[in-house]
């Protein structure tokens, strides 16, 4: 992936013709008539690039490059949907909710009170569809990141990615490949799995993700994964068999949800809201669990029990 870097931050709102130091404040609009607001960056976060992702997975660049440019883009060129609940600020951090679409980038007005309601920012990259390279998806991703990160309060635990139909593939494999940038993932309608696995009658799901050098793999079976499929999506049988893979390769914290009745839909707001919960609460427990004793056992009493 090609970048051009820059320096300063760059938030320019493309909707009216605003300097671009008031980007920040336009993009703070509550759930009440919120508009997201439509930006720009120009610094490219540190993780992204094609030589980075190659490291993670242990491929070969070469084998990208054959297939021409369709894997570079250039950051300044791209634009992402921004809207900020206006009770985020330093003394109420929020988390990040990065959203990948199969199409176009809006969301349900529902939805986003959803996020916001939760604590949420959500940004989204325009033109960031199935038709482009998975890799310039996921780089956009990583490029929100890095420049949310830059101008708002985000809180450094609640960093999710998610994304519907092909979005959803595409944010399993970066909550794989990056669980140092993303600390939870909501596949919905749509998973990648690193390994094939039986599809019944002798047919496999092929593997489409890579599975990540063993120091990020150790640290990706450590994040938690909400699984949300419907019923009668034709995808739903790939996902109930991720799951199962998951499940069997020990990742610590992986949820699955199926919405009753439902194909290859974007789910009522309801179960983004539980897909929410459930993400937060594994968040929460793995937190505890790697907190340190600040209590330390005294002779003759017996070690506290753990879950």
């Amino acid at each position: 992936m090609h970048h051009r870097p820059s320096a300063v931050l760059a938030l320019l709102v493309l909707l009216n013709l605003h300097q671009p130091g008031m980007a920040a404040d336009e993009a703070r609009t509550g759930s009440s008539g919120a508009t997201p607001q439509r930006i720009t960056f120009t610094e490219s976060g540190p993780l992204t690039g094609l030589d980075e992702y190659c490291r993670r997975t242990r491929q070969a660049p070469a084998a990208y490059n054959r297939e021409g440019n369709e894997h570079e883009y250039t950051l300044a060129d791209e634009s992402f949907q921004l809207l900020v609940p206006p009770s985020c600020n330093a003394d109420n951090p929020h988390g990040l909710f990065v959203w990948i679409s199969p199409g176009d980038s809006n969301l349900p007005r529902a939805w986003l009170e959803v996020l916001e309601r939760h604590k949420l920012i959500w940004i989204c990259p325009n033109n960031a569809g199935n038709p482009r390279h998975f890799l310039v998806r996921i780089g956009l991703a990583l490029d929100a990141v890095h420049n949310a990160k830059d101008s708002y309060p985000i809180d450094p635990k609640r960093i999710y990615i998610s994304g519907f139909s092909g979005g959803g593939r595409v944010a399993s494999m970066a909550v794989l490949t990056y669980p140092d940038v993303f600390t939870g993932a909501i596949p919905m309608m749509g998973c990648n799995f690193y390994r094939p696995l039986p599809a019944g009658e002798n047919k496999f799901f092929q593997a489409s993700a890579a599975k990540p050098i063993d120091s990020l793999f150790a640290q990706a079976k450590r994040r938690p994964i909400v699984l949300v499929t419907g019923e009668r999506d034709g995808n739903q049988p790939q996902t109930k068999a991720n799951y199962g893979a998951f499940k069997k390769d020990r990742f610590a914290h992986v949820t699955y949800i199926e919405v009753p009745q439902i194909g290859h839909n974007m789910p009522d707001p309801q179960w983004l809201e539980k897909a929410l919960v459930d993400l937060d609460a594994a968040v929460i427990a793995a937190s505890a669990a790697t907190r340190p004793t600040t209590r330390p056992a005294t002779r003759g009493s017996r070690a506290p029990m753990t879950k």
